[in-house]
């Protein structure tokens, strides 16, 4: 195989905790909006998920497909997922019995559903869901695996992290399952500079039915991947045409992580320090709009301004070419509403640290955890 190695009525308010979800959306036709307008289009909220404000970002899982969020979490031996329409303002909820309870875990790392089945990642394993007996019918394990695809009569896992070599030696690659769990085959990518994948989203992987896209962290530059994991591609774009600040990652750094990391893991965020971060460019989103767009969303630092600078580009594919269709550059800034109640659970909406903000073409979801505002009561308080 190819190797390109989240007195009493007073203690009621306070423990109040309403999950929300704010649906932005995007003007244009699929890229973010010109002249840094973003609008309000709903605010949903579902009183019955039992998280707390502070493991929301652990304990609950969200995915945008088109106008379709599902919103999933664990707790004891039930799975529950919530599945939001946009268009139809329909909002399904079910509750899925596992063969057992998963302790420790609450959120499953990505799924994916047929007509008949819902499949999940949780641990490492693939779990196969009844929809109609609305309990678990089989699971198999993964191995290392952060996204789950259907592709034809398969199963693919993904992964882009970087792992410390004792648990993978590799950094991003995936693997081929059949639905008895046998694994067919798989693929394994040398990733220039893995560090910069514990702060980003986990939308680095994306799927369009024939390919699979990886972006790397040396610039514009994106790796393709055909369904039989034969076909192997690359596109580099000129940073400088669309970014004119773009800051790349410092190889002596990457080179000293990898040489100093494997013993140590404290080593690690010495050598990858905050600073380091905030100031290099990299790609945080890429998604196949169909099989033959792409989008792509960038973070850019800008030590002038007060928020960081995002930049958009949409792709298209045309007779085996990628060319690029159109570009916004942006600064991200606060929304129209009131956000003093929210301003605690994560930060302000489209931060790219906020794990619970997802994309599709058309609109920006944003789950947050509303705590009602008292006053008076002292900021260690409130945030406990």
């Amino acid at each position: 195989m190819p190797q390109i190695d989240n007195s009493k009525n007073a203690l009621l308010i306070q423990r109040r905790k309403t999950l929300i979800v704010f649906l932005l959306l995007l003007v244009g036709e699929y890229g973010f909006a010109q002249k840094n307008t973003f609008h309000l289009d709903s605010v949903l909220n579902f009183q019955e998920i039992p998280i707390t404000f502070g493991n929301v970002t652990r304990d609950v899982f969200i995915k945008a497909e088109n106008d379709k969020v599902f919103i999933a979490f664990i707790k004891g031996d039930m799975f529950h997922l919530y599945e939001y329409i946009h268009k139809s303002r329909t909002l399904i909820k079910e509750r899925y019995k596992l063969q057992k309870s998963l302790k420790g875990v609450t959120a499953p790392e990505d799924l994916v559903e047929t007509d008949d089945f819902l499949y999940t990642l949780i641990q490492n394993r693939i779990i196969c869901i009844s929809k109609s007996k609305k309990k678990e019918f089989c699971s198999f394990s993964c191995g290392r695996s952060e996204y789950l695809f259907l592709s034809d009569y398969y199963l693919i896992t993904g992964f882009y992290y970087n792992y410390h070599p004792n648990d993978s030696r590799h950094k991003a690659g995936l693997r081929k399952f059949d639905f008895s769990g046998n694994q067919i085959d798989s693929i394994f990518l040398n990733v220039p500079f893995p560090e910069y994948t514990h702060y980003l989203p986990k939308k680095l992987i994306s799927y369009s039915g024939k390919s699979f896209v990886f972006p790397t962290f040396d610039g514009l530059n994106f790796i393709f991947i055909d369904s039989n994991f034969r076909d192997i591609d690359t596109l580099q774009i000129p940073t400088f045409d669309y970014d004119k600040n773009w800051v790349l990652p410092s190889k002596s750094l990457s080179e000293s992580i990898n040489r100093n990391v494997s013993g140590d893991l404290s080593l690690f965020w010495g050598l990858l320090d905050n600073s380091n971060y905030r100031s290099i460019s990299r790609i945080e989103h890429a998604q196949f709009i169909d099989s033959n767009k792409l989008f792509i969303r960038w973070y850019s630092h800008d030590s002038t301004k007060k928020f960081s600078n995002r930049y958009t580009i949409r792709l298209s594919k045309k007779s085996d070419i990628w060319q690029v269709i159109d570009s916004t550059g942006q600064i991200e800034t606060p929304l129209p509403f009131n956000t003093e109640l929210n301003i605690y659970s994560g930060g302000m909406p489209l931060l790219s640290h906020n794990g619970l903000t997802v994309y599709s073409s058309e609109f920006i979801y944003q789950l947050k955890i509303d705590i009602p505002y008292i006053e008076d009561l002292p900021y260690k308080e409130y945030y406990k």
